[in-house]
């Protein structure tokens, strides 16, 4: 019979294995927000500055989250990263709504297909929210 780490309860000389699954979704949130301050016009390194002055982290531990090198997030963390996440989403659907504002109003000269479609797109962009938040 083999022994067992009492500490990892594997046998000796094994890793325990340890799951990546928890932190893929912030993961997922720190890049959304990098790409989003990136489309703004933002370098590299001040674009991950923003996201980590706004999500309230250092940046080393934003980059931690997203290179994979952390077992698990806070709580804390997770909310301040998803709440952000919303937030940019919200006011990012709040631009193009005025946008479309300005369109329908014969300052931008638009094919009507093209508001139609532009329209379209956001109400898939509301439906997806109001279903992100129940």
């Amino acid at each position: 019979m083999k022994r067992q780490n009492s500490r990892t309860n594997c046998p000796t000389g094994a890793a325990p294995m340890i799951s990546a699954e928890p932190v893929r979704a912030e993961r997922q949130y720190v890049l959304s927000l990098y790409r989003i301050e990136r489309a703004r016009g933002c370098s590299a390194p001040a674009a991950w500055a923003n996201v980590a002055r706004r999500a309230r982290l250092g940046l080393g531990s934003l980059q931690n989250i997203v290179r994979n090198r952390v077992k698990k997030i806070d709580g804390q963390v997770r909310d301040r990263l998803q709440a952000l996440l919303i937030r940019e989403i919200e006011a990012e659907i709040a631009r193009w709504i005025h946008e479309l504002e300005l369109a329908r109003q014969g300052s931008a000269r638009l094919a009507g297909e093209r508001v139609g479609e532009a329209e379209a797109h956001l109400e898939a962009l509301k439906a997806l929210m109001r279903e992100a938040g129940r």
